[in-house]
């Protein structure tokens, strides 16, 4: 029997408010969203599952109120445990990495006893406890490896500064000789590969569509008579924020609303935007559930992301599958990061002007709302059929297979 363990930053369902309430600033719901379409993946292949977390939470005193995190197990799943740690400034990666090289090497001391099973562990995003406490126990217990990679070291939008740069560098000497001996990579973009410059099997999981995310079918309150754009994410000039709400200005028609989900960098200018127009309606950070609720009750959904920074090619937004999967429809840029196949369910431009994109806000709003809804529609049938965590996971897991059964 095949057994999966899942190390990553998740937030289990339980103590989520209490991360939320003692954050100072947005916590990562896109990573964690991701995280759980994960677990919701592993959790039907019909293996022994259990995932731990050291959850993706800012530190102590600059970005978080408490000196300590919680550790506990999400109430429906025992083998799902979220790990407690001091969560001091710069040293709550070291103290990360103590506690979860014991807990570790205590669950798969456990799961190697059966010896005719198989045991691979999964980790999640380039963090260096995560990942050495992974491969020292790889010495001492036969286990494959998969590191799951969303991000790129230097590539996140992450505000740097003389802290970060030294921790920056302790990283990547850390990582550098640690990723070589893992067994596989699961990168959400091709061109990844050619950064990390690791010589080890990969495949491509750019998203995936959590099965038990509600997307809510009454509509009653929605407006007919407006014709409502929808943005949510982080609010950064990197994701296209300001670019959006440029182009949004050239709409000068009371019958367009903007509404902006989410929390970053250039929340002050959003927000002096939205008390200059009265069409643009800020939210700030909401939960997951009120997000997807208030997306769906959209016209339009806008990636304003556009490709002229590299990031792009090594990245994949997570709000796409999300947008698809609500069958709302969607308009993006053509980024080297989404896969092309994408682009055949949703509104696009190679022109990258503001001008531009008010045009075509213009254009799809003079649609029929049967023509817009065709298009929503499709787009969430290609996520459902070919993008559920079910399918994602078995994807991961028939390389895994090919790349065994082929050494």
């Amino acid at each position: 029997m095949r057994k999966i363990v899942f190390i990553g930053g998740f937030f289990i369902h339980n103590l989520y408010s209490q991360f939320e309430d003692n954050s100072k600033g947005p916590i990562a719901n896109a990573n964690n969203a991701f995280q759980w379409s994960l677990i919701e993946g592993f959790k039907e292949t019909q293996t022994v599952f259990y995932a731990l977390s050291l959850p993706q939470l800012a530190a102590y005193p600059r970005g978080y109120r408490s000196i300590l995190i919680k550790g506990g197990t999400e109430p429906a799943n025992p083998n799902i445990i979220s790990l407690g740690f001091p969560n001091i400034i710069f040293f709550k990666h070291f103290f990360r990495y103590l506690i979860l090289r014991k807990k570790i090497r205590h669950l798969l001391s456990g799961l190697s006893k059966d010896k005719t099973s198989e045991i691979i562990v999964f980790t999640y995003d380039l963090y260096w406890p995560i990942i050495k406490a992974v491969v020292k126990e790889k010495k001492r217990v036969n286990i494959k490896v998969c590191a799951i990679i969303p991000d790129l070291l230097g590539y996140t939008g992450a505000k740097v500064n003389l802290l970060t740069r030294l921790l920056g560098k302790f990283t990547d000497n850390s990582l550098t000789h640690t990723l070589s001996q893992i067994d596989y990579l699961s990168l959400i973009s091709k061109f990844m590969y050619e950064k990390l410059q690791i010589e080890k099997p990969y495949c491509v999981i750019e998203g995936i569509y959590n099965n038990n995310d509600y997307f809510p079918d009454d509509l009653s309150v929605l407006d007919d008579t407006k014709f409502s754009i929808f943005y949510a994410g982080a609010i950064d000039e990197r994701n296209g924020i300001k670019h959006l709400i440029e182009a949004f200005r050239l709409l000068e028609d009371n019958n367009y609303i903007l509404t902006i989900c989410g929390d970053g960098y250039a929340r002050d200018y959003v927000k002096a935007m939205a008390t200059l127009d009265k069409r643009i309606d800020f939210k700030g950070q909401l939960t997951r559930s009120e997000v997807l609720r208030l997306q769906k009750k959209a016209s339009l959904l806008i990636n304003p992301r556009l490709p002229i920074e590299e990031f792009t090619k090594y990245s994949f937004p997570s709000k796409i599958i999300e947008y698809f999967a609500s069958g709302i429809p969607t308009f993006m840029y053509k980024l080297d990061g989404i896969p092309e196949e994408y682009y055949q369910y949703c509104f696009t431009s190679n022109d990258l002007t503001k001008e531009a994109l008010a045009y075509n806000i213009r254009v799809i709003a003079k649609m029929t709302k049967e023509q817009r809804n065709e298009i929503g529609t499709q787009a969430k049938n290609y996520i459902i059929n070919s993008k559920s965590a079910k399918i994602q996971i078995n994807k991961l897991m028939d390389f895994i297979n090919y790349n065994e059964n082929n050494n």
